[in-house]
């Protein structure tokens, strides 16, 4: 029985997680949700999750730093992460790939394309990860 690929949402907007959560249950996916950097840390530590969304700017710690902290930790640095930036800026992206995010996009997002690139990490990194 396969199980549907489980994905955690960290933004410091709770109408973001909403519409996210929504979104991607729609298309087939599992969705946990977090509202800081913290709380994002202690939920990979403890469940099963397949790749992130998250947030650049967020109370606590930004969205780099927890992206920094994924990726530095031998449990965490195979998940795919994907960057969302309030504004689309060379300087966002760039500080996005140097803390090891696999993507970046920026909001307002097409849906379309969000959802085309959580299904391609998903299957790259279930065939090679």
């Amino acid at each position: 029985m396969n199980k549907k690929p489980n994905i955690l949402c960290v933004d410091g907007k709770p109408s973001a997680l909403f519409l996210l959560g929504i979104e991607l249950t729609q298309s087939g996916y599992e969705t946990i949700t977090a509202e800081n950097g913290d709380e994002a840390l202690a939920i990979l530590q403890r469940k099963r999750v397949d790749l992130v969304l998250l947030s650049t700017v967020m109370p606590k710690l930004s969205g780099y730093d927890v992206c920094e902290k994924i990726k530095k930790s031998y449990k965490t640095r195979h998940i795919p992460v994907v960057m969302i930036g309030d504004k689309d800026c060379k300087e966002n992206r760039d500080k996005s790939i140097k803390a090891g995010a696999d993507s970046f996009i920026s909001r307002p997002f097409d849906w379309i394309e969000l959802l085309n690139r959580v299904r391609i990490l998903l299957k790259i990194h279930s065939e090679y990860g």
